[in-house]
């Protein structure tokens, strides 16, 4: 554990971090050019009454337009990559206490204040061992699991299918023993995979987020609607599996789900959602990989089988992977557009990447 701290000390770096407050002036995505201008003037207005030494706070509380208003403009402590990028440009080059800048982002223009300063500073071998532990334990583990399959693929005939052309032929092999495969011969090769369009893969993407939704909302109904009443899993029936998954429901206060690396393709009658999931709750915090396997349904999809296991990447591994979220969904359309356009009311979160 003292080697890997060493080698890879600048792992262990905490970041630098910045106590904000500012004080929003509101422009609307169908704002014109007119009411931008007077926004502007009340920021500068405000600047300069900030300038003069008037408290930020009372300022905030009294002209701010964003939900921080009646907290003084507070958002409290910061990191780089969790704003907007012009909004954390500007915040993270100011210095403490001082006022001198009107910052332009999407949603209109800020005044900002930078309190208090945590400046990087690397953890102790003490502050971070078990991080380490749980590092060291997860390559081990690896290794082990490598080691694993690759003796499995030795001993084993595998077939896999590149090819969409259903009269491809099945190759001849032999197993460990020298033991000859006889040669087949097939008009509907199983396992072909097909592409499916950009639509059908936005509508699974959604599909995904409800129901990642339904279950971190603890809303049992709307997530079993999800599985069709023919789903399996594990050897279990849906009714078995539904009573195995309200005891497990009973012991969750709280539930927080993280989708990312998905990839969607059809294969045969089904459509297949895999991805990367990292479950966290009051029980565990646990990184798996997941398969759903969707059937068309009048209203959408229904789940018709589930795979899963657990994996072996680190939470560092983990949130480099692309997420899944409303806001990585590309805009098909302008009904689409108009359902994620932010207003007033959800600027916290429409801050935030």
């Amino acid at each position: 554990m003292a080697d890997y701290y060493k080698k890879n000390k600048k792992d262990f770096l905490n970041q630098k971090e910045i106590k904000v407050r500012h004080i929003l002036f509101f422009v609307s995505e169908e704002g014109n050019i007119t009411e931008a201008a007077q926004q502007k003037k009340k920021a500068q207005h405000v600047l300069e009454l900030a300038k003069r030494g008037s408290v930020f706070e009372e300022l905030a509380k009294k002209f701010s337009e964003g939900p921080s208003k009646d907290s003084g403009g507070n958002l409290g402590w910061i990191t780089k990559g969790t704003m907007i990028d012009s909004f954390e440009k500007a915040a993270f080059s100011s210095d403490i206490g001082i006022v001198d800048n009107i910052v332009t982002t999407k949603y209109g223009y800020h005044v900002v204040k930078v309190e208090d300063i945590k400046k990087t500073k690397i953890k102790t071998i003490k502050e971070k061992r078990s991080e380490i532990e749980e590092i060291l334990l997860k390559q081990k583990y690896e290794k082990k699991y490598n080691s694993w399959i690759a003796e499995l693929k030795k001993n084993s005939y595998l077939e896999i299918y590149l090819d969409k052309n259903p009269s491809a032929k099945r190759q001849k092999s032999t197993t460990k023993n020298g033991k000859k495969i006889r040669k087949i011969k097939t008009n509907n090769a199983k396992g072909n995979i097909d592409s499916i369009n950009s639509k059908q893969k936005i509508k699974i993407s959604k599909f995904i987020l409800e129901w990642e939704n339904a279950l971190e909302t603890k809303n049992r109904r709307r997530y079993f609607s999800y599985y069709s009443k023919y789903f399996k899993t594990g050897g279990l029936n849906r009714k078995e599996w539904k009573e195995l998954k309200e005891k497990e429901y009973d012991k969750y206060k709280f539930i927080s789900i993280e989708i990312r690396n998905l990839r969607v393709f059809k294969r045969n009658n089904f459509y297949i959602a895999a991805f990367d999931q990292r479950v966290k709750s009051n029980i565990d915090d646990q990184i798996r990989k997941v398969r759903l396997y969707l059937k068309k349904h009048k209203k959408g999809f229904k789940i018709a089988h589930e795979k899963w296991i657990y994996s072996s990447y680190s939470n560092k591994e983990f949130s480099k992977k692309p997420l899944l979220s409303s806001d990585t969904l590309p805009k098909t359309s302008s009904k689409l557009s108009k359902k994620t356009k932010s207003s007033i009311d959800i600027l916290p979160q429409a801050l935030s990447k």
